[in-house]
């Protein structure tokens, strides 16, 4: 059998690729006039396709997949920077041997235009960000194989979006490396951006390290460019600054994919424009910005506090060995991530399950509607986490409630309400409102209502105002008001120090030391209102101004406040205790320990008490270490069945 020079180099190029290439209906050295639009000729040439031999016709761009663990990997051929960007289709086996391929990180969206480019001889629209960054991938000389979300899935197919969704922790774990596309650098900020990082990377290690390292650094694709290397990290005043402000206000940092992405990658390097950065350089940096407190806020947003989440999930990995987070754990990272598609705040994490049994925690359909996912992903959560019923601290309730069609106990995922959660994940930093009995699921006619045991402790007499969320440099008139309004209750210095915090430090703690804590707190009651600790315990006045003048720091305090006041309400019961609670407390609630709860929550009576809406999680200092729990064994108070729904 003899075979043209076309089909040669076909089979050359399947036996490099070492996977199946899907057939191309013209040579790949072909070109074509960029105003020919080859899909519109086969549109108009289409009635006439019956006379023409199926050996010639144009096949589809995507093909069915013929395996379960088959993937389409993305040949770029190589090309000058002035001319179209060429694309072949090659399927592929994870369960097999795989050629070195990379997987691609961007964000689809970065800018709105599209731009054409030929794969597999159709011409196909991608959008701009996707189009630079195959430009930029592509070489001059030689060809680059990769993996990219928008091209190697058929978007139109929900079913192989499902399966392949599966896959995506696989597809990132096995790839040589995984490219981050930060989009052109048109204002020319990357190379000083880089050079800040790698200072702040050498700052770091010799701070961590009494061994020398060899000194970080970056690269260009642009000839000549010099590499400019600084001794240490620049003055706070210095405008280098804002090109790093400027990395880190990146819209990849936002984007929920990029977790699982950058974090089972075996390694990562970061492109924008012409520049590159490897990802331990950036994360190394990252822990400089994080140990200085003036840098950080010069630094702070969203953006900077996920990439520390994803450094921080990436030296869980490391060391030959895995450590998981638990489900709830990575839900409540996550909140801080954007999504399209409201599911993919779940899907999204799905490759750090890893765990046996952990695959079928939920699968990938997007067939469903959000409140349907949501709510099957709390029941698993009741049903297979060991935190009992921590998943309801993370409900928070806004006028968007009515869209997802849900039960008010559910945590919307993708909510823009976004708070600290009361609960804590580790052993040692657990408050045990009621969890000195266990969570008691009763059965009840209703597949979406929660039937928990539990008590009815105290009603809410009256609620503050909800706290919106600003940033903490600017919420110093709001703090003020927050504690004017608490100022009214009848409680002690420690009480209203405790409530405010939700009895914990700026970083999440436990208080374990009272009298430092009191001492920060009255620190800052002093810069928020000097006439404050006189006017409100005037015996205690000299005394409390003398423990914060000697070991208050009023800033660890502020944090604190504004971290767990933030989207909550303060309110007092009927029989004047002081609480913090969730911004859509109302008068008339109740005040409830339920069993296997860490902390007490909020419900309000519906039809009068046949069932009870879920409010949310609150603090309340006498309730927090399990003193109802003794109250019911004495006989002092009895149990009740709460039916939320």
């Amino acid at each position: 059998m003899t075979h043209s020079a076309s089909e040669d180099e076909k089979e050359k190029e399947k036996e490099a690729i070492g996977t199946d290439v899907e057939e191309a209906p013209f040579p790949q050295h072909a070109t074509f006039p960029p105003w020919l639009d080859l899909n519109k000729v086969f549109a108009l040439l289409n009635p006439l396709t019956c006379c023409i031999p199926s050996h010639l016709k144009q096949k589809p761009l995507y093909t069915p997949l013929p395996h379960p663990s088959s993937i389409r990997l993305l040949l770029i051929h190589p090309g000058l920077p002035s001319t179209p960007v060429k694309l072949t289709l090659v399927k592929a086996r994870l369960d097999r041997r795989l050629p070195a391929y990379e997987a691609l990180s961007y964000v689809w969206r970065l800018k709105p235009e599209e731009r054409p480019v030929v794969c597999n001889g159709h011409t196909k629209t991608v959008t701009r960000n996707l189009c630079e960054a195959l430009e930029r991938l592509r070489l001059q000389k030689g060809r680059r194989l990769i993996w990219v979300d928008a091209l190697c899935i058929c978007q139109d197919d929900e079913a192989e979006k499902s399966a392949q969704v599966r896959m995506m922790d696989q597809i990132y774990r096995k790839a040589e490396r995984v490219v981050v596309w930060l989009g052109t650098d048109d204002k020319d900020r990357a190379g000083s951006a880089f050079k800040v990082l790698c200072a702040l990377a050498d700052a770091h290690s010799a701070s961590s390290s009494s061994s020398p390292n060899t000194p970080a650094s970056y690269s260009t694709i642009i000839p000549d460019q010099k590499i400019e290397h600084l001794p240490a990290p620049p003055p706070l005043n210095s405008p280098l600054w804002l090109s790093v402000l400027y990395f880190f206000i990146n819209k990849w940092f936002l984007r929920m994919w990029v977790m699982q992405e950058i974090v089972l990658a075996r390694s990562a390097t970061f492109l924008w424009g012409a520049a590159a950065i490897d990802w331990t350089i950036v994360g190394a940096a990252i822990e400089a910005v994080r140990a200085d407190t003036y840098l950080n806020m010069l630094l702070e947003s969203r953006n900077l506090q996920n990439a520390f989440f994803m450094h921080h999930l990436c030296g869980l990995q490391t060391g030959g060995r895995e450590t998981r987070l638990p489900v709830l754990h990575l839900l409540d990272l996550a909140r801080s991530f954007d999504v399209g598609d409201p599911r993919d705040k779940v899907y999204g994490l799905l490759g750090f399950l890893t765990g046996e049994g952990e695959k079928g925690f939920v699968r990938p359909r997007y067939g469903i509607g959000v409140g349907e996912m949501y709510t099957e992903v709390a029941w698993k959560l009741l049903a297979e986490e060991e935190g009992g019923l921590d998943v309801l601290s993370f409900t928070v309730h806004s006028e968007h409630d009515a869209e997802l069609k849900m039960p008010s106990w559910v945590p919307d995922w993708n909510s823009k309400f976004v708070v600290y959660p009361f609960m804590g994940f580790d052993a040692n930093n657990r408050f045990a409102a009621g969890t000195g009995k266990p969570m008691e699921l009763e059965e009840s006619s209703s597949e979406t209502a929660l039937r928990l045991r539990g008590v009815s402790v105290t009603r809410v007499q009256e609620t503050g105002s909800r706290m919106p969320f600003e940033p903490m440099q600017k919420a110093t008139a709001r703090l003020r008001e927050l504690v004017e309004w608490c100022g009214r209750a009848r409680v002690s210095v420690s009480t209203l120090a405790m409530t405010l915090t939700a009895g914990k430090t700026k970083d999440g703690q436990l208080i374990d030391d009272v009298e430092e804590h009191e001492a920060n707190f009255c620190a800052l009651l002093a810069d928020l209102d000097a006439d404050f600790l006189r006017n409100k315990w005037p015996d205690e006045a000299d005394a409390l101004s003398t423990l914060a003048a000697g070991k208050g720091h009023a800033e660890q305090a502020k944090e604190a406040l504004w971290r767990y006041s933030c989207y909550r309400a303060p309110f007092v019961t009927e029989d004047g205790k002081l609480g913090l609670g969730p911004g859509a407390a109302q008068a008339g609630d109740l005040v409830v320990v339920l069993w296997g709860g860490q902390v007490p929550f909020v419900v309000r009576e519906v039809e009068g008490g046949l069932f009870y809406r879920f409010v949310g999680e609150c603090y309340v200092e006498w309730l927090m270490r399990g003193k109802v729990v003794g109250m019911v064994e004495r006989g002092d108070c009895a149990e009740s069945v709460f039916e939320l729904r």
